[in-house]
This record gives structure tokens, sequence and C-alpha cells, in this order.
């Protein structure tokens, strides 16, 4: 990927803690605009690391602070559009018929398993914006939403950062298994919904069944 390249000799041209900041940038980037290439940002701050001797607890840390940074940014919009007052386009919005029902959905499933699904939301590919959208919006406590966020995102910047410690200048490689891993969790999250979709359709004929044929 040449762009890759470039935005490495680009960024390797600034002072570290410039550099490190860039790269920060990136992470929140991310959250607020998903198509945003995060992932590879921080491997490119990894390759750095080894080729530059640029500190690694100061990537680390840049990119940690960044998805906070970004993952609050779309917790607070969500309760930002839950509290607006009566006759607000966004509060109109979440009280529609369209997005009521899925609204309610959502807050349900958080109830139960939002310490799951924040833990989980930076190894979820496209959607983890929207899981911090939906806390917001579900009224998650904010403390919690910061913590889980902070510990998902050191997991993970961890790894990408020691992948690409081992691999060093080898960005076809790293951004490859970015790639790799992105695709197939995508793959996963796929068939999950399909199975879904088919056990609910099943489960709502089964019922309607029942109720034209009583026993």
């Amino acid at each position: 990927m040449p762009w890759v390249e470039n935005f490495l000799e680009w960024l390797n041209q600034f002072p570290t803690w410039v550099g490190i900041l860039i790269l920060g940038l990136g992470a929140l980037i991310e959250y607020v605009f998903p198509p945003f290439p995060g992932d590879t940002v921080v491997v490119v701050g990894a390759v750095l690391v080894g080729a530059a001797g640029w500190p690694w607890w100061g990537v680390w840390g840049s990119v940690i602070a960044g998805s906070i940074m970004g993952s609050m940014f779309n917790y607070w919009l969500g309760q930002w559009l839950v509290n607006r007052p009566d006759g607000h386009w966004a509060r109109r919005l979440v009280e529609s018929e369209k997005v009521a029902p899925k609204l309610a959905k959502i807050k349900s499933h958080l109830a139960r398993r939002s310490t799951y699904y924040l833990l989980m939301n930076r190894f979820i590919p496209a959607f983890r914006a929207l899981i911090f959208l939906a806390s917001g919006m579900s009224g998650v406590e904010a403390r919690k939403v910061a913590l889980l966020a902070g510990i998902s995102a050191a997991l993970w910047n961890a790894m990408l950062v020691g992948v690409g410690m081992v691999l060093g200048y080898h960005l076809d490689e790293l951004v490859g298994f970015v790639t790799q891993y992105t695709r197939w969790v995508l793959i996963i999250l796929g068939v999950i919904l399909v199975l879904f979709v088919l056990k609910s359709t099943l489960l709502k004929r089964s019922s309607a069944s029942e109720e034209i044929d009583p026993k």
C-alpha cells in the first residue's frame, strides 16, 4: 500500500512527540469517522518504535488516550440525542416509530451485557462507534464506559504495537494482518446475524402456527 509507506515517511519527519500526538489523533478520529483506518495508523507507529526508536509506551499511551476520547465523544453524542427537549429534531428522531423500538432493544441488551460489549468494542471492527453511541443513549454510567473503553483499547493496541515491533519494517505483512483480522471478524459477525434472523423468523412462524391451530 503506497499510501501507508508515504504516511510512514511523512510521520517520521516530525519530532517524536508530535508524531505520537498525531497517532493519538488518528485513534480518536477512527471513533468519530469509522471509515478512517485508525488501526493502520497504529501499525505505522509500531513500525517507528523499532525503526526510529520511538518509545513504545508513548505510542501505546497516545493511542489509548485517543481511543478513550473518541469513544466518549460518541457516548456524549448519544446522551445529547436523547436529552433534547420536546419538538427538537433529535428528540423526534429517537422517538419515531422506526427508531424507538430498536432503541428499546439496544437498551435491553446493554442493561444485561454492557460490560461485555464495552470490553470487546475494540475487537469489533466497524461497529465500535455504535456501541458507545448506544451506551450514551441508554444511560450507562460514564465512568464505567471510560474505564472499559480504556481497558479494551489497551489490550487491542498492545497487540498491534507488539506485532509491529516483532515484524519490524514489513509494512505489507502488518497491514495484511489487520486487514485479515477485520475481514474474518466481519464474516463471523455476518454469520451470527444471519443465524439470529433465521432463529427469530422460525420462532415467529412457530408462534403464529400455534395461534392459528392451538392444541
